[in-house]
């Protein structure tokens, strides 16, 4: 089967859309609903660890910050001090996140946010394809372009020029691309979406990935191609002379997802490539594909629950030979005709979900080797006696005090979260252990 231009994939898109609303009653849609109202109806996050014990002098910085004070009848405090921060304006390199792109440079009080899919202590789950997936810097990701395309369309921004394959070389089909995520920083919703869509307004934090491509794919010739997808190898690019950056914004929406862990990239792929190989054909194969629970499911309403798999069986391969852009062609996108368990005919891309008979099996993410996790632990000890960095940075930052800190930084960060992450093995590798300090200085310029 052909599939259609790009247009053609966006009537896909939204017929598996009216398809989800006509059955949400009976909560078993069998279509992508990441982004759904249960996910948009999300509640703003709370730290109620301990307070830390404030430092001793204020710091100059504090001392010209506004203030208010309250006198409390029958309380034994003399006085309860109220400190929010005074920066109003965004300044600096990426200025243009909020001045073009439009993103919110402070939540208004009362504004609720979705930042749990970022501020997680585990990442197992979204490694293995049961939650969003949150990159960390130094990850090896693989980018697909015609998804990205998708999601850009349906959300477009302030200067709306996010199509990094528009300056790629026309010479060969870059489908999909390996990247290493080089650099991420976080920023609160677009405003445009996050005050204007009503009951389907995007709460997500966004994230901001500067990836670099490391790997194009080995295509073969038209001719012999079985599989609507390139093979699942990268022949490695690392010039320095003309290496290739650019940014994607990442955030909680109903799209198909355009940046996949390349450990289970290519472990889905091979497994679907052996499987059809040893059939024949597609036809008949059992499907499994993890969507955001909705309506009457269990976790519906819960901010970043774990996903719900849903069954399907493959009816046929659809191969994108016709789109219009060289790197859209043949990328897996809407890669598989399926029938849902209740009957309903739908799409899936080929990286969405995962052969039934391998749900159990998925390979193991990267992580860091024991050393190194205890390295990094003896050098937050290390840096923990100094009695100041204990005292400002060990512990969440005291909202009571600072009562607007969570409607000024999108993720709060302090040591202890460091050091927690670290003894779950949240971190993928020592550069995206490295991040997190760095995002709790940029949360301290911040406010």
């Amino acid at each position: 089967v052909d599939s259609d231009d790009g247009e053609g994939g966006s009537r896909r898109r939204r017929s598996r859309r009216r398809r989800r609303n006509d059955s949400q009653s009976s909560s078993r849609s069998r279509r992508r609903s990441r982004g759904s109202n249960s996910r948009r109806r999300s509640r703003s996050i709370r730290f109620d660890d301990e307070a830390p014990t404030q430092p001793s002098r204020t710091s100059s910085r504090q001392q010209h910050r506004s203030r208010r004070v309250y006198d409390v009848p029958d309380s034994d405090d003399d006085d309860l001090v109220e400190m929010m921060s005074t920066n109003t304006t965004p300044t600096g390199e990426y200025v243009d996140d909020y001045n073009v792109l439009g993103h919110l440079f402070k939540l208004p009080e009362g504004g609720r946010i979705n930042r749990a899919w970022v501020t997680r202590m585990e990442s197992h789950l979204g490694l293995c394809g049961k939650k969003k997936y949150a990159p960390q810097v130094g990850d090896s990701v693989v980018y697909i372009p015609k998804a990205h395309y998708d999601t850009v369309k349906e959300y477009p921004t302030g200067n709306n020029s996010s199509a990094p394959w528009k300056s790629w070389p026309k010479s060969s089909a870059w489908p999909v691309v390996r990247c290493t995520v080089k650099d991420i920083r976080y920023r609160f919703p677009y405003e445009q979406y996050y005050r204007s869509r009503g009951g389907d307004a995007i709460t997500s934090v966004v994230a901001i990935l500067k990836l670099e491509v490391t790997g194009i794919p080995l295509i073969s010739s038209s001719s012999d191609s079985s599989f609507p997808w390139p093979k699942p190898e990268f022949i490695s690019r690392q010039t320095r002379s003309s290496s290739i950056t650019f940014e994607v914004s990442l955030f909680e929406n109903e799209e198909v997802d355009f940046i996949v862990p390349e450990h289970l990239y290519i472990w889905k792929i091979k497994s679907l490539e052996d499987a059809i190989s040893s059939r024949r054909n597609a036809h008949g194969l059992q499907y499994t594909s993890y969507f955001q629970p909705s309506g009457d499911d269990d976790g519906a309403g819960v901010e970043d629950a774990e996903f719900i798999p849903y069954g399907s069986e493959i009816s046929d391969m659809v191969f994108g030979c016709r789109e219009r852009e060289i790197h859209f062609q043949n990328s897996g996108y809407n890669a598989f005709g399926i029938v849902w368990e209740t009957g309903d005919h739908g799409q899936v891309s080929a990286w969405e979900g995962v052969l039934t008979e391998k749900v159990n099996d998925s390979p193991p993410a990267p992580s860091l080797e024991d050393d190194e996790k205890t390295e990094l632990l003896r050098v937050l000890d290390k840096i923990e006696e100094d009695p100041f960095v204990e005292s400002c940075f060990s512990h969440p930052v005291d909202t009571d005090m600072f009562t607007d800190y969570h409607n000024m930084i999108e993720v709060p960060m302090d040591l202890s979260i460091i050091r927690t992450r670290l003894q779950l093995n949240y971190y993928t590798n020592v550069l995206s252990t490295m991040a997190d300090v760095r995002l709790l200085r940029d949360n301290c310029i911040k406010y």
